[in-house]
């Protein structure tokens, strides 16, 4: 592969990594929008309306674990982009199966470290006996930390979303205990 189309490779490997990317951040700010106006919706009604105690109880609960649901996804927005944070990761994939991983998807690049990621690039692109320009480097370099960031997000909105489900299941009855 010439270093042209070794660049063009790697600059639409960036891309959909970022696309992804996008992705996951749009869901949980989306996440987080739906919570804060749940959040505002419950305090709206129980302003409004009286409640009996069992209803504020479960109406309280829920809002602790949306709470809870808050926090991670607001722990997603924390970058974490340098390879201190990154050690967290460690080599997931594991030794005997980087020549299965998928070099294009995402969660493998995130799963393997990156010395095993630009080394798996390296037999996959490059000629026997050549080595990656730093250009080419950087690129690698770019795209396995934004796979981990872009993992990272999607974790985080299994157990902020199963927070919210939890809170709705917990706030909906609460308004059956309310007395006009």
């Amino acid at each position: 592969m010439s270093f042209k189309d070794r660049i063009d490779f790697l600059k639409n490997l960036l891309d959909r990594v970022d696309g992804w990317l996008k992705f996951a951040e749009a869901k949980n700010g989306f996440l987080f929008t739906f919570t804060l106006a749940s959040i505002a919706i419950g305090f709206r009604l129980t302003s409004q309306y009286e409640f009996n105690c069992f209803g504020i109880i479960l109406y309280k609960f829920a809002f602790l674990i949306w709470i809870v649901g808050l926090i991670f996804l607001l722990a997603a927005y924390v970058p974490k982009i340098n390879d201190i944070m990154l050690d967290v990761y460690k080599n997931r994939v594991g030794e005997n199966n980087i020549e299965n991983a998928d070099l294009v998807f995402f969660k493998d690049i995130a799963d393997m470290d990156k010395s095993s990621y630009i080394k798996a690039m390296k037999c996959e692109l490059l000629d026997e006996g050549s080595e990656f320009t730093e250009l080419e480097i950087s690129f690698i370099r770019q795209i396995h930390i934004n796979s981990r960031i872009t993992l990272d997000k999607f974790w985080v909105f299994i157990p902020a979303y199963v927070a919210y489900l939890i809170g709705l299941g917990l706030a909906l009855p609460s308004f059956l205990f309310f007395t006009i």
